[in-house]
């Protein structure tokens, strides 16, 4: 009878045993699947509609739009220039389009440089925001886009020969936002002011549209491509953010290279609360001597505390090389897109 028992007990430890293992099996894939990612088209350069429902991304010479959710059909909208640019929502029913047009003669030698500034509707109907021709001598007019946190959008315009550390640069706005145009806070933004000889790296310094609010927030350190924070208290500059103090803190990891692999942290992003930041964490296999052919084996998406650099989040998609993160207005979501695949994600974040 005990001999009986012993059997059944191990009978049923046994079926335990195996019921475990046949569920953890059953969990693994959901395990390397950490985040539920939807696929939304094959494309680059997604950006989120103002309603947060839809994204518009590029696509073989096409502007496309999807469902953020990744349900129903790929709308192409229209073709796309085909000179250098950059696109941006300016409303649900309009985009910007900011194109650079080089002209050379017959030898390759540049000439002129042309900058326009359009608005395109959803259908494709254009009107001209700006246009300027100008010689290598004074090549920007007016300056890229300029989106502030109250919905203002706008542009400064130069006068001949001057660049926007003139304090003759006029404000342009080309969408009035919620507050009034002569708030301190929404006029409140990150500039250089360029310490080098090529104007291209600086210091940075906070100052309003009208000039009247101006500080020096770094000194003797060189700095590109200033991005305030939505809410107007720190600065993002590279990987590195700035309070209104000077003081910074470093975001992600620096680069790692080896003989053959090389490591960089790039595309940071601030979220729509200034809380967090998310940045590409790309590793390369170099494939020459010279370091100058690489091929890109991995992409993570990290999110950062914009307090102390600490990441809280990494976003590890299987066989996918991501890239790009971009922000959902409610700060619950990511658009990517897979360098190595050729397609545009969105991804929950938890």
């Amino acid at each position: 009878m005990r001999t009986k028992n012993l059997i059944i007990g191990f009978g049923c430890l046994l079926i335990v045993v195996i019921a475990l293992s046949m569920s953890t099996k059953s969990q693994k894939p959901e395990e390397k699947a950490k985040f539920e990612v939807i696929e939304i088209g094959t494309g680059a350069d997604p950006q989120w509609s103002p309603d947060g429902t839809k994204l518009s991304f590029l696509s073989n010479g096409w502007l496309c739009l999807a469902n953020a959710d990744g349900r129903g059909e790929v709308q192409k909208l229209f073709e796309i220039p085909k000179t250098e640019y950059r696109y941006h929502w300016l409303d649900s029913t309009e985009f910007l389009f900011q194109e650079t047009e080089y002209q050379r003669d017959e030898k390759g030698k540049l000439l002129k440089i042309s900058n326009r500034m359009t608005g395109i509707s959803l259908n494709g109907i254009k009107r001209k925001i700006v246009e300027s021709e100008q010689d290598l001598a004074s090549p920007f007019f007016f300056s890229a886009p300029i989106f502030m946190p109250d919905g203002t959008v706008g542009y400064y315009q130069f006068p001949p020969g001057k660049s926007w550390v003139s304090d003759d640069a006029l404000f342009k706005v080309i969408k009035q936002g919620r507050l009034r145009p002569d708030s301190s806070l929404k006029q409140l933004r990150a500039m250089i002011i360029p310490s080098t000889p090529y104007g291209i790296e600086g210091d940075v310094w906070i100052e309003s549209f009208d000039k009247s609010v101006r500080k020096k927030i770094t000194t003797g350190k060189l700095y590109s491509f200033p991005e305030l924070s939505p809410d107007g208290t720190k600065i993002l500059v590279g990987l590195r953010v700035v309070d209104l103090d000077g003081n910074e803190i470093h975001i992600g990891k620096g680069g790692v290279d080896t003989a053959n692999i090389s490591e960089s942290s790039l595309d940071p992003k601030w979220s729509p609360d200034s809380k967090k930041i998310a940045y590409t964490r790309v590793t390369a296999k170099i494939l020459d001597l010279d370091g100058q052919a690489i091929e890109d084996i991995a992409g993570k998406i990290h999110i950062a505390n914009a307090d102390n650099g600490s990441d809280l989040q990494i976003i590890e998609i299987p066989d996918v090389v991501a890239v790009g993160p971009v922000w959902s207005l409610d700060g619950t979501k990511i658009a990517f897109t897979g360098k190595n695949t050729g397609k545009v994600y969105v991804t929950k974040l938890k």
